[in-house]
């Protein structure tokens, strides 16, 4: 396995928890709750996500399904216990021979197999040897500030008190702001916890304008918005620490196809996650549809000899659910973030009408 992104960040696990039982060993199953922002609480602390208008403090909804958040870091701690996991390349080229598949690498090192899985991301480098310029993904006109921080004791308590996991809100100027715990080390001990804040909005100013230059600048413009705000939010932004700091992001979304039959590669590389169907992340469904492409490959593959012809059926029978998924939540994604960002529709908003329920399932409910 070859890793080279270093960003943390939360997620929230729900239904992928049923891919979770399927993939790991008895052993590493038993540990899953090492990856909790907070693993100290009960185990069935799953929560409903509240939703509230930033401007006033109303409670929107609630998402009727339950869900836990995790962290980047934990869950890839746990999950590669065992594996031999080379940090740090970045993938340049794959040829298929008829002994297998080569991938190279920036760095001259080379490394042989039967099977590419590109997991690499949203900008995935395996899908543009995939699939070429096809590949490449559609920016929505969306910026978003991600990033972890910690809090002033005061602060800390009043985040945690509004929720232990996590809370989200819209406004009226179309932002979405969204705050959860990130990683609780003690709980008596608010100095050791970590918070993750996501704020995003349509237009101006995007990365790159003047007003989010630098740090100074994209600080003060997060720290100007407080008076906009209701309680805990207001003061959650005017507490936000001076040494604080992120960049911005662009949020996109890429529609997969079948390219069985328009790539020398099919049935050598394929793709899961956010490399094979990277989506805006406003329904919460990026970890969960990663861990049931990671399900359904593993479960293709165990069929198998090591007949070349039957590891391409079972790539393509991998392909075949990969791509049902994907048709069916990218659309959900992409209509929950246009009413995320458009306050006078959000009540359309599919999070408050479906919650994070499966897109086959969910799609039923619109």
């Amino acid at each position: 396995m070859y890793i080279h992104r270093p960003r943390e960040w939360g997620m929230s696990l729900h239904w992928g928890t049923e891919a979770v039982k399927r993939l790991l060993s008895p052993d590493l199953r038993d540990r899953i709750k090492e990856t909790w922002t907070d693993p100290t609480l009960p185990d069935d602390s799953f929560y409903e996500l509240p939703i509230y208008a930033g401007h006033t403090g109303e409670l929107l909804g609630k998402t009727p399904d339950r869900s836990m958040r995790v962290t980047r870091r934990k869950m890839r701690k746990l999950f590669s216990e065992n594996l031999d996991i080379q940090y740090g390349k970045h993938l340049s080229a794959i040829t298929k021979s008829e002994e297998g598949v080569t991938v190279a690498f920036t760095d001259g090192s080379l490394a042989h197999g039967h099977l590419v899985v590109g997991c690499d991301g949203a900008n995935s480098t395996t899908r543009q040897l995939l699939v070429g310029d096809a590949g490449k993904v559609q920016y929505l006109d969306l910026t978003m500030i991600n990033f972890t921080c910690k809090f002033d004791l005061d602060t800390s308590r009043l985040i945690r008190d509004t929720h232990p996991f996590a809370f989200n809100s819209y406004h009226p100027a179309n932002r979405m702001f969204w705050i959860s715990a990130q990683d609780i080390g003690d709980p008596e001990d608010p100095a050791t916890w970590t918070f993750q804040l996501i704020m995003s909005w349509p237009g101006s100013p995007r990365g790159g304008d003047e007003a989010l230059a630098d740090q100074e600048a994209r600080t003060a413009f997060l720290k100007g918005m407080a008076s906009e705000y209701a309680q805990p939010w207001r003061t959650i932004l005017e507490k936000l620490p001076s040494d604080v700091k992120f960049g911005t992001d662009k949020v996109c979304s890429w529609r997969p196809f079948d390219w069985s039959t328009t790539t020398p590669l099919a049935g050598s590389a394929t793709l899961a996650g956010d490399a094979a169907h990277p989506f805006p992340p406003y329904r919460g469904q990026g970890l969960n549809t990663g861990l049931e492409d990671a399900n359904e490959l593993v479960a293709a593959l165990n069929h198998i000899s090591s007949n070349s012809k039957d590891l391409r059926t079972a790539v393509q029978r991998y392909e075949k659910g990969m791509l049902a998924r994907a048709f069916a939540e990218i659309p959900l994604s992409e209509k929950s973030a246009s009413a995320a960002h458009d306050f006078q529709r959000i009540h359309e908003h599919p999070i408050l009408k479906m919650g994070l329920d499966k897109a086959s399932k969910a799609a039923n409910n619109i």
